[in-house]
């Protein structure tokens, strides 16, 4: 509902016509507010660089990359993530029903949950071959976005990163038990 979204608005005016002390209290949890998501979105924007730099620039692309060379490419990716994220957001606002915040999250956890299958089975599995988590994440991300402009499918009450997830999953397992051969072949693993 897009009015739950209004309510620590509307509370933060009631809270701020009191007084100029409550005024000021709203004005630094604001600010607060704001110091944590800049946090956030800093510490996220400097690792998508760093992780496109080092490991498929540096890695993929120019292994003999000076880094003087890798400095600025890092630099001029995070230009680039932040024009893709700005038109991303500018997306989202124009549209006729805009996203609620509640709706943000709950894209930002079936997102998430794609991180998953890497993590705890990377941790676990010893026979996992190290581009598996890769190209699950690529399909299980490829799948919630398809999903998402059906949303959630009520009749099963199931959200769009549980059909990510499993896709993930399935294609992690189906990459690390293909034999080298046709991984190869496939272009799944390096050779």
């Amino acid at each position: 509902d897009a009015d739950s979204d209004r309510v620590f608005g509307e509370i933060c005016r009631i809270v701020m016509e009191k007084s100029v002390f409550h005024r000021w209290l709203v004005v630094v949890l604001l600010s607060a507010v704001l110091a944590a998501l800049m946090s956030t979105a800093d510490s996220v924007l400097l690792s998508v660089s760093s992780m496109l730099t080092k490991d498929i620039y540096h890695r993929q692309i120019n292994p003999a990359a000076s880094e003087e060379k890798l400095t600025k490419i890092g630099k001029s990716l995070s230009w680039v993530v932040v024009t893709i994220m700005a038109a991303i957001a500018i997306y989202l606002n124009s549209l006729e029903n805009k996203p609620t915040l509640v709706k943000l999250m709950d894209m930002k956890f079936d997102m998430l949950m794609q991180l998953g299958p890497g993590f705890i089975l990377g941790m676990h599995w010893r026979g996992m071959k190290p581009s598996a988590p890769f190209w699950g994440l690529v399909s299980g991300l490829t799948l919630v976005f398809a999903l998402y402009p059906i949303g959630t499918l009520t009749n099963w009450g199931v959200h769009a990163g549980v059909f990510g997830l499993t896709l993930n999953l399935a294609v992690v397992v189906a990459i690390s038990y293909l034999p080298p051969s046709q991984a190869r072949s496939k272009g799944l693993i390096e050779t």
